[in-house]
Order: C-alpha cells, then sequence, then structure tokens
C-alpha cells in the first residue's frame, strides 16, 4: 500500500499541476529557519492575542468549536530590519471545510506584528517550489519547517522532521533501501545511480495506534525528470522504512519491468 504525506505528492506533482498562480511568497518565510520555544522571551504566550487582534480588525472569524485543531504556532528565526529575530508564526484555518489559511508573524522581541498573510496549503506549496526549486531536493530543515507553517490544517497522518539521536541515520536508510530494491527488482547500483535519489525523514501526526505508520519512518525515492514538463519528476522507486529497526513499510517500483508493488 503506498503512503506518501500530501506534501511529498506534491512535491512528485512538480510544478505542473494546475494549481491557480498566486503571488510570490513573502520573503520573510523564505530565510527563516525553526527555532526553540522559551519562556523567557518577552512576547512569549502573547502571540494569539496579537493575532486575535489582527483578524478580529479584518473581520476574520475564528472557528472556536475546536480551537487546538484550526490555531497552531510555529517559532521561527527571521530576517527583520537587516537583524535575526525570534518570531512565531500563529495560522488560523477560519472555519470547518475552508480552504484558505491565514497567518500573523509576531516578533517576539518587541510584540510586532511583521508579516500578515494568507495561503492555501496546496497552492503555497507550489509557490514555494517556484522560488526554492522542487520540494524533493529541500533539506530536510526547510521540509519540516514548511510543513508547520503551512501544511497543518491537510489531512496528512504523518509530517516531515528532522531524525534525533536513536533514530536511523540517513546513510545507514539509504543502503538499507538499495539493498530492498535490489531485492526486489535486481536494480543495480549502476541503475540507481542513473536517477535522482531523495531522502525524506516523517513522524507521526495524528495517527491510530493500529496505523503502521504510528512510527517515525525515513522515505527514500529514485526519481527521474520528465523532459519538457517544467521540473516535474517520475518516480522510479521508493521505499518507506521505519526507523530505528529498519522495518519495511512501503515499497513501491514503477520500472518499466517493476513486479507488483506492496
Amino acid at each position: 500500500m503506498r503512503k506518501f504525506g500530501i506534501w511529498l505528492l506534491i512535491a512528485l506533482l512538480g510544478l505542473g499541476m494546475g494549481l491557480p498562480a498566486r503571488a510570490e511568497v513573502p520573503p520573510l518565510y523564505l530565510t527563516a529557519t525553526q527555532a526553540e520555544i522559551s519562556d523567557s522571551d518577552p512576547f512569549y504566550d502573547s502571540e494569539l492575542d496579537i493575532a486575535r487582534a489582527v483578524w478580529d480588525e479584518a473581520g476574520i472569524a475564528v472557528y472556536e468549536q475546536d480551537p487546538e485543531r484550526f490555531i497552531t504556532g510555529t517559532y521561527i528565526i527571521v530576517e527583520a530590519d537587516g537583524q535575526r529575530e525570534k518570531a512565531v508564526c500563529v495560522a488560523l484555518r477560519a472555519n470547518d471545510g475552508a480552504e484558505t489559511c491565514y497567518a500573523v508573524t509576531v516578533l517576539l522581541s518587541s510584540g510586532e506584528v511583521a508579516l500578515v498573510d494568507a495561503f492555501v496549503p496546496g497552492e503555497r506549496y507550489a509557490e514555494l517550489q517556484e522560488a526554492k526549486g522542487s520540494a524533493l531536493f529541500w533539506s530536510l530543515e526547510d521540509a519540516a519547517l514548511y510543513h508547520h507553517l503551512f501544511m497543518h490544517f491537510t489531512d496528512d497522518v504523518t509530517c516531515p522532521a528532522v531524525p534525533e539521536e536513536g533514530d536511523m541515520p540517513r546513510e545507514e536508510a539509504v543502503r538499507r533501501v538499495k539493498e530492498i530494491i535490489a531485492e526486489g527488482s535486481g536494480a543495480t547500483e549502476a541503475d540507481l545511480q542513473a536517477l535522482l535519489m531523495t531522502a525524506f525523514f516523517s513522524e507521526p501526526w495524528n495517527t491510530e495506534p493500529d496505523n503502521p505508520y504510528n512510527t517515525r519512518y525515513w522515505s527514500v525515492c529514485f526519481v527521474q525528470p520528465l523532459h519538457g514538463t517544467g521540473g516535474r519528476y517520475e518516480e522510479q522507486y521508493a521505499v518507506n522504512i521505519s526507523s530505528p529497526d529498519g522495518s519495511v513499510l512501503m515499497y513501491y517500483d514503477l520500472s518499466e519491468d517493476g513486479p507488483a508493488n506492496g
């Protein structure tokens, strides 16, 4: 059974998806990095009140029935007035089923609103790929950050993350996946070297206890460009393996003579 997050499917489809054209991604996001939460920041725990004031003034109603599901906060380091400052991006899905999300980024040193933004998750990912290249080749840090910022309100059961102590190292995951592909399809090292490789790490997100993806895991894909399609890629092989034990969660072979997939 195939199981990829929505963010990775968008990356594989690339920029030829037929998504509506939107404005460019605000530059503040393009240089942002993830930050640690600290209650010593002057405006720590005030960001939601500040964001609500912005939304109230704009006439955007906060969905109150399940606020923890529909309001998120991501701590980031941003460029502000030529300096790197800690901030928090508070994002809101205004009502159940709505596509458009709203975000307010607040500087934690001053309480100043650095950015007010509106986005549709899938469209924002297309915009980010216009600016930063295919998400297939983003760093693990960027993949995790942009998912937290813009894809929280999707139906993914897992989300991109960065490996921690005790997780399988990337090099070991790639070696194990190559072995799995060789055993399953007979592909050689030369066959795989002729393709482009991407490796992402994920962790559970709102998943049921008996779901096999209630674990941290690596997704390793081998893809080839689809020429003349504006940066789209086609999977040839993809494997998800659990971290740290290396058990196979998904094996997918789209090569010309590939066997059945599981």
